[in-house]
């Protein structure tokens, strides 16, 4: 990480947001006790992928932003295996169309990836209820 904090550095975010210091792209610098300062931040993946390709600097984002744009012709290599919660929500107070209970059925369903634990189990771990 030290390798990619040396150079110019593009982040997702805003430059002047305070919560900006808590995307994913600032953590993982801060989990090997570097601070990063971007040269440049945007709320759109291609547009951070853009702005690489013209040589403003290294991106730096998350593997959802990663995939979800059009790398052709840049470098794009993960840095460490994503971690991610996700959860499915939905409005309690308003009935589920048949489409979207079908939806909700098939995800609580399904096996759990390889390597993932549930919420409950994940926070009774750490000492968390």
């Amino acid at each position: 990480m030290a390798a990619v904090a040396a150079h110019p550095i593009v982040v997702i975010g805003r430059l002047d947001a305070p919560e900006t210091a808590e995307f994913e792209s600032y953590r993982v610098f801060q989990e090997h006790g570097l601070t990063i300062t971007p040269v440049q931040a945007t709320n759109q993946p291609q547009t951070l992928v853009s702005l690489v390709a013209h040589g403003i600097g290294v991106g730096v984002t998350n593997w959802l932003a990663a995939w979800s744009a059009d790398t052709k012709g840049s470098g794009c290599a993960p840095r460490r295996r994503p971690r991610r919660r996700v959860a499915v929500c939905w409005d309690s107070t308003r009935a589920l169309t048949p489409a979207a209970r079908r939806i909700l059925q098939a995800v609580t369903e399904a096996p759990r990836p390889a390597g993932t634990l549930p919420t409950r189990v994940r926070n009774a771990e750490r000492g968390e209820e």
